[in-house]
């Protein structure tokens, strides 16, 4: 790790958190439409401009994280934010890339709170290989969805979004999902329903 370089976070550390706080915010009220994230100055090899801003923003000494998959955004959260890295099951936030393999099982090895706590949950943060295409042909319904809202094609597998789909039965408990691809950040909370029957036009 000593030999490697020490790559700059975001150039005003407060504000710019604060503005991806309020994109992720935003992202969460309106589930499946896409907020833009402030960038840092750099970020690790192999990770997204809003993969490395979410966790300066997200992230500081008092949160645990673990990353999968993503080299050198570990040492690079740890520098700048002084979170501590932890195993899936015992973290607060976790990332990964879309095309791992692992994903499913990951997704599914993360707290999903508990009936007293269902707060104590994990955020996973899924880095997208490609740009959203749509329609997928899934629905979303739920707080900040009027009626209902098309969900574009985040190139996932059906199984992960099988998965979802029986997840959102065990509300409140669950994990809440943020989506990155560049700067651009979706959400599909933990209180949001999926549904397979798209209608025919889309919102």
């Amino acid at each position: 790790m000593s030999g490697l370089p020490l790559l700059a976070g975001f150039k005003s550390p407060s504000e710019a958190a604060q503005r991806c706080f309020r994109a992720v915010l935003g992202a969460v009220a309106e589930p499946g439409l896409a907020q833009t994230l402030e960038r840092p100055l750099e970020a690790p090899e192999g990770c997204a401009w809003g993969t490395a801003s979410l966790g300066l923003a997200l992230l500081d000494s008092s949160t645990t994280f673990h990353v999968h998959g993503l080299a050198g955004l570990s040492g690079y959260l740890r520098f700048h934010t002084g979170a501590i890295e932890r195993e899936a099951g015992a973290c607060q936030w976790a990332f990964v890339q879309a095309s791992s393999a692992d994903l499913l099982g990951l997704a599914q090895s993360l707290s999903v709170g508990t009936l007293e706590y269902p707060e104590h949950s994990a955020t996973l943060v899924i880095q997208l290989e490609t740009p959203p295409k749509g329609p997928l042909g899934l629905q979303l319904r739920g707080p900040g969805i009027r009626d209902w809202r098309g969900l574009p094609d985040l190139g996932l597998s059906p199984p992960f979004w099988v998965w979802r789909q029986a997840a959102r039965e065990r509300y409140p408990l669950g994990i809440d999902l943020l989506f990155v691809h560049a700067d651009q950040v979706w959400a599909i909370p933990r209180s949001t329903e999926l549904t397979l029957e798209a209608p025919c036009t889309s919102r």
